[in-house]
């Protein structure tokens, strides 16, 4: 009786260990590397997403808070165009 409910548990731990891969990768659809020069500094990130604008968003506040020291200087970070943008759908 105690092997059946062992199995049964591992099982249950594998389907969602598979349902977690699977939605984890299904919603990283689009890739892109951002860079931005900001006060005389220049970084580059890339963050994966489910859209293109949510990847952009996301590598732009990556590099905005390596290059900013403090939140004026995230905000006007945020507000830059990026020197250049680089997605994979």
């Amino acid at each position: 009786m105690n092997w059946q409910r062992t199995l049964i548990g591992a099982g249950l731990a594998l389907l969602f260990a598979a349902m977690l891969v699977w939605t984890t990768l299904s919603q990283t659809s689009a890739e892109c590397t951002v860079c931005v020069t900001h006060e005389g500094r220049r970084e580059c990130s890339t963050a994966h997403a489910a859209t293109r604008d949510e990847a952009v968003q996301q590598a732009q506040s990556s590099v905005c808070g390596l290059l900013s020291n403090g939140v004026t200087s995230v905000m006007a970070c945020s507000r830059r165009a990026p020197d250049s943008i680089n997605c994979t759908p």
